[in-house]
């Protein structure tokens, strides 16, 4: 627990947008593994490296693009998994995590968690909206936020620290993850 911090954010791990998100920016016949154009949305300073580097270690290289993007999404959602259940162990040490980022704003390798066409990336994970309060919640609702993201497979919780806490029947089941 000496790595887990007293509170955490700005974690995760980078993937790719859906296939079909990509369709929509770049033509069908550009959308091929190492292509430049492909290549143009992974903004990291060492380009997909870490990406490939993960996949040849826990999933296989990939055969083409569509695999490549399917293994980067497991990826993220394993090193979630990983990351979150790392936090529930320190409790008492780190009493808190804040997802970094869980929406995108352009169609690029990143760690958000829904893309940019509000598709959710990480199929293995369940994200849980707790708003802060009843005032947080209805403007969730008034500003639409709340039809995009149930799209994207997320789910609203009862405002407040209920899922935290355990007071109510927001639980997380057992062997199950909730970001």
């Amino acid at each position: 627990t000496n790595f887990v911090p007293r509170f955490a954010s700005e974690y995760g791990m980078q993937s790719y947008p859906d296939i079909e998100t990509l369709m929509e920016f770049i033509p069908a016949s550009d959308l091929v593994l190492k292509n430049p154009k492909v290549e143009a949305l992974q903004l990291s300073y060492n380009g997909n490296a870490l990406l490939e580097k993960y996949q040849k270690l826990y999933t296989g290289e990939a055969k083409d693009l569509n695999d490549f993007i399917y293994k980067s999404q497991v990826i993220q959602a394993e090193a979630m998994r990983i990351a979150i259940a790392a936090h529930r162990r320190a409790k008492g040490r780190c009493m808190g995590s804040l997802l970094w980022q869980w929406n995108d704003v352009a169609p690029a390798a990143s760690w958000s968690l829904i893309d940019v066409k509000g598709r959710k990336k990480a199929e293995n994970v369940t994200a849980w909206l707790v708003p802060g309060s009843h005032v947080v919640e209805a403007q969730i609702k008034e500003e639409g936020l709340l039809d995009i993201l149930t799209e994207a497979g997320f789910v609203l919780r009862q405002p407040g620290c209920s899922a935290c806490l355990a007071m109510n029947d927001d639980k997380v089941p057992a062997g199950k993850y909730a970001v």
